[in-house]
C-alpha cells in the first residue's frame, strides 16, 4: 500500500454454518512468511442456514500505510463436514494521492497496420505516463510499459492483432497511479504485397479475411476449402467473404484464379456464386465472375453437401481495377446444393500464351467424305502481351498444314480478346 494514503480498509464475504464450524483467524505481516499479527477472529456458526446470504467484514489497516502486506488465513474447524467455512471477494481500498486517469476518457483516434494513436485525460499533477499496450497473444504481466510525457501519443503497433489499452498516470516518484483500462481495439492487416499469393483454407478463419457482412456466413469444409451451407439457409440468404488488400504495384498483368464445386438442382436453380473487385477499399465493388443456374454446375462430383474434385474459374484479368485491390466472393442461396471454393490464387499472367479454344469441325451428311467445308477455330489470347506474326498448325487428313495469323489480338478489361478464323 505504498501509495496509499489518510486510510484503508480489508473486507471479505464470509459464510460460516454448520456444528462444527470452529475458529477463523486473519493475520497481517509484512514479509510472505511472517510473522503475522492477528487482527480478526471468528468462532461458531454465524449464519443460521445454508442458504442464508454471505456476512461482510471489515478490518481497518490504517497502521499499515504505506507498507506492502500480507494476508494469512487459518482455520481450525471440527470433526465433520459441518465445520466448513467458505471466504469470497477479498478486496483492499484505501485513498491514493496519485489519481487514475479518467476511465471513460481512454481512446484510440486512429488505427493503422503499424501505428495506433491513443489519448486519455490525466490528472492535473500528472505529466508523464505509463501505456501498456497487451497483443491478445500476451498478458499485462508480460507486458513492458511505454514511458510517455504526454497525454496523446502515437505507438507502433504490429498488423493483424487485438490490443487491450491500459495506462498509469505518474504524480512524483514512487507514485503511480492505478491502473486504468483496458481499452479494446484491433490492427488491421498489412497490404499483401509479395506474390504469388495462395489462400487454400487450411487454416480457418483465412488470414486476414472478412467473413461478415452478409445474413450468413462460410464454414470452413473439412480443414480444406470454403463451404457456403446453402442447404441449410433460406432461400435470398447470403454470405461475403473478403480477402485483405493486395499491393500490385510491381505486377505487369495480376491475375485471379479459383477453384470451385456446386451441384446444380433443378428444383431449387436459384443458387448464385459472385466475384467482384475494389479498388478503392470497398467503397465500390465491380463483378468479374457470376455463375447462377445451369452454369453454376461444376459436374465434378458435387453432392447436396459435399465438393467435388473442384474446377477452375478460369483466369481472371486484375489490370483494369487499379493497384491496391480486394476481392469479395458473394454466395446467393437459393436453397439449393452447398457451394465451395478453393486455392484462390493471385499471380502475374504469362507474357505470351495463345491457345485455341474452340475447333467446329463440319460433318459429312452422306459418304465418307466431306466437301469443301469451313474449318472455324476461337484463339484466345491469355498473355498480357499484344500477340501478331504467330503459327496455328493443324493437319488435313494426316497431312500437316501451318497458317501464319498476322492480325494483332490484345488483352483488355477483364476479358482475354480472341480471334474467329475459318479455312476452307
Amino acid at each position: 500500500m505504498s501509495t496509499a494514503t489518510d486510510d484503508a480498509e480489508l473486507s471479505f464475504w464470509l459464510h460460516a454454518y454448520g456444528a462444527e464450524i470452529g475458529t477463523l483467524n486473519l493475520g497481517i505481516g509484512t514479509t510472505p512468511t511472517g510473522p503475522f499479527t492477528n487482527v480478526f477472529s471468528s468462532s461458531n456458526e454465524i449464519q443460521t442456514s445454508n442458504a442464508a446470504p454471505y456476512q461482510n467484514v471489515g478490518v481497518n489497516l490504517g497502521s499499515y500505510i504505506g507498507q506492502q502486506i500480507y494476508l494469512e488465513f487459518s482455520y481450525t474447524s471440527g470433526n465433520s463436514y459441518t465445520g466448513d467455512v467458505a471466504i469470497d471477494l477479498i478486496e483492499v481500498t484505501s485513498c491514493t494521492s496519485c489519481p487514475s486517469p479518467l476511465p471513460s476518457s481512454l481512446s484510440v483516434n486512429s488505427i493503422s497496420a503499424d501505428s495506433v494513436n491513443l489519448s486519455w485525460q490525466g490528472s492535473p499533477n500528472q505529466n508523464s505516463w505509463l501505456v501498456y499496450l497487451v497483443p491478445d497473444n500476451s498478458t499485462l504481466a508480460n507486458t513492458t510499459p511505454i514511458l510517455v510525457t504526454n497525454d496523446t501519443v502515437n505507438l507502433a503497433v504490429n498488423p493483424n492483432l487485438n490490443y487491450n489499452f491500459y495506462v498509469n498516470g505518474i504524480c512524483s516518484a514512487g507514485d503511480t497511479s492505478i491502473l486504468a483500462g483496458p481499452v479494446t481495439f484491433s490492427t488491421p492487416c498489412v497490404s499483401f504485397v509479395s506474390f504469388p499469393y495462395n489462400e487454400d483454407f487450411s487454416i480457418w478463419p483465412p488470414n486476414c479475411w472478412d467473413l461478415s457482412g452478409g445474413t450468413q456466413s462460410c464454414v470452413h469444409y473439412s480443414n480444406s476449402s470454403a463451404e457456403a451451407s446453402f442447404w441449410s439457409w433460406s432461400s435470398g440468404e447470403f454470405a461475403y467473404m473478403t480477402s485483405p488488400v493486395f499491393d500490385v504495384s510491381n505486377m505487369v498483368s495480376p491475375e485471379l484464379l479459383f477453384d470451385w464445386s456446386h451441384q446444380y438442382n433443378t428444383f431449387y436453380p436459384n443458387d448464385a456464386l459472385e466475384v467482384l473487385v475494389s479498388g478503392n477499399g470497398g467503397v465500390s465493388w465491380t463483378q468479374i465472375w457470376y455463375k447462377t443456374g445451369t452454369d453454376l454446375e461444376s459436374n465434378d462430383g458435387a453432392t447436396t453437401s459435399s465438393p467435388g474434385t473442384f474446377v477452375s474459374s478460369g483466369r481472371l484479368s486484375l489490370s483494369p481495377f487499379g493497384t491496391s485491390l480486394q476481392i469479395r466472393f458473394n454466395f446467393a442461396s437459393g436453397y439449393g446444393p452447398d457451394c465451395f471454393i478453393d486455392n484462390v490464387e493471385i499471380k502475374e499472367a504469362p507474357q505470351n500464351d495463345v491457345g485455341v479454344v474452340v475447333a467446329n469441325l463440319p460433318t459429312a451428311t452422306t459418304g465418307c467424305e466431306v466437301d469443301s467445308s469451313i474449318v472455324t477455330a476461337t484463339i484466345f489470347n491469355f498473355g498480357y502481351l499484344p500477340q501478331a506474326g504467330f503459327n496455328v498448325q493443324y493437319s488435313l487428313n494426316g497431312t500437316p498444314f501451318v497458317e501464319t495469323i498476322f492480325d494483332t489480338l490484345f488483352l483488355v478489361i477483364h476479358y482475354y480478346t480472341h480471334l474467329l478464323y475459318q479455312w476452307i
